[in-house]
């Protein structure tokens, strides 16, 4: 059952149970809203191929291929299984292919999710995509929105060894939080894009996110908003940090109802 893998998932990584009843920290959030916030369109939304479809076409990095056959050309491009988070690799020749190949058809065999309480992965028919790289795209703007509002945007950039985290509000402004412990706290105000890219990078997100009680919208800025993907259980509620419980606070959930479970 979904709770006893949550149950399981939580004492491996906290020596504890989440707290269901009245969940205040982000974490324990996550985990009541993987039990009580489950939508059909979730599945469809954590689909890296069908959540194309809902981003306006100049959102839209190029997608390039579509199933087992990957290109030879096109050099450089990104290849991703579309059932999962985290399996991505740039392609900048075909020796990168001969190497990623393997680790690409080995991940699409795999179930995801499953021992993480993130339900709707599993029902998701695993596929290789492989997308434009786009260069300019280098820094992630990850939107945490509840409730139709932007509560924070984790700015992550430098990624490899040693990955970068800045946290910025709503209006664009670093502060001083830090969410992911296995990132280096960076809180650089350089790293806002200018007032017209935050602009438009919002509106996109706010866009998406409009369906669901909360979600993380992963965009880029390459000149005009590009569209990564939709998370609705960011590392599947186990971070670590200790401005933990605070982000739990500035999420501001609305946890007084509880829809029909899909999967329990």
């Amino acid at each position: 059952m979904l709770i006893d893998e949550i149950n399981a998932l939580y004492l491996s990584k906290f020596g504890r149970l989440p707290n269901l009843e009245n969940p205040t920290g982000y974490n324990d959030i996550i985990q009541w809203l993987k039990l009580h916030d489950q939508k059909a369109s979730q599945v469809w939304a954590c689909d890296k191929l069908s959540a194309r479809q809902m981003a306006p076409e100049w959102a839209r990095v190029l997608l390039l291929s579509a199933g087992n056959h990957l290109p030879e050309h096109h050099y450089p491009y990104v290849v991703k299984t579309t059932h999962d988070s985290g399996t991505s690799f740039v392609i900048k020749d075909k020796l990168d292919l001969l190497a990623a190949r393997p680790k690409i058809n080995r991940a699409a065999t795999l179930l995801y999710g499953v021992g993480k309480g993130e339900w709707a992965y599993r029902y998701i028919t695993p596929m290789i995509i492989a997308e434009e790289y786009v260069q300019e795209a280098s820094t992630d703007y990850k939107f945490h929105i509840s409730g139709g509002v932007v509560r924070w945007v984790q700015v992550i950039w430098d990624r490899g060894k040693h990955t970068k985290e800045a946290i910025f509000s709503d209006d664009g402004k670093v502060m001083a939080l830090h969410m992911d412990d296995k990132m280096v706290h960076a809180p650089d105000q350089s790293k806002y894009p200018g007032d017209a890219a935050w602009e438009q990078l919002t509106k996109l997100a706010l866009m998406l996110a409009e369906p669901y009680r909360y979600v993380r919208v992963d965009l880029y800025w390459a000149g005009k908003p590009l569209f990564g993907e939709l998370t609705f259980w960011p590392r599947a509620g186990c971070y670590k940090s200790k401005h933990e419980p605070l982000f739990g606070e500035i999420l501001e959930m609305d946890l007084s109802y509880k829809l029909e479970p899909i999967c329990q």
